[in-house]
């Protein structure tokens, strides 16, 4: 499992910043891992260092494989109808049980939009790492990567790290 939720300071700020990232892995036409949503404070946007760090939510993460396509998801090479089931927290319930944390229904992975790529994390062995909350569309999010260090882009059974290109600006 992933580390256990790190002792933290700015215990008093309130949460404004959401980091989300998951380790997964891919059996059949399944996915299970868990999803961290890293919280911080309205200073991180600056120096983005970890003192401004208040909380961790974390989420057992299942998927299934569906049929169809998913609106959105660039070059869509699989995409899973999801559930999210809070594991552990050391946010106040106003922050871990927040709808929106746990309100990804569907993952989608695909090609990596154009301007991603010059952050990307393994030069042509990352895929875009979509979501939608709707069940309709998705919007991309971030890259995805078969471990260990992949050398090439393709999606197979094992270990896989979502990363975020983006944080969540929460209110």
């Amino acid at each position: 499992m992933l580390p256990l939720l790190a002792a933290c300071g700015g215990q008093g700020d309130a949460v404004f910043w959401g980091f989300q990232h998951a380790s997964l892995t891919v059996s059949g036409d399944s996915i299970s891992g868990y999803q961290v949503w890293e919280m911080y404070g309205e200073k991180w946007e600056r120096k983005q260092k970890e003192k401004h760090h208040i909380c961790s939510v974390v989420q057992a993460l299942t998927g299934i494989e569906r049929a169809g396509e998913l609106e959105g998801c660039q070059g869509c090479l699989v995409t899973y109808e999801v559930e999210l089931e809070l594991v552990e927290s050391d946010c106040d319930p106003s922050v871990s049980e927040r709808a929106d944390l746990a309100g990804m229904t569907q993952l989608g992975i695909g090609t990596l939009p154009a301007d991603l790529e010059a952050s990307e994390p393994y030069p042509g062995a990352t895929f875009g790492w979509y979501q939608s909350w709707d069940n309709d569309s998705a919007t991309i999010h971030g890259y995805a990567w078969q471990e260990p260090e992949p050398t090439d882009a393709i999606w197979e059974e094992g270990a896989v790290t979502l990363w975020p290109a983006y944080t969540w600006q929460l209110d």
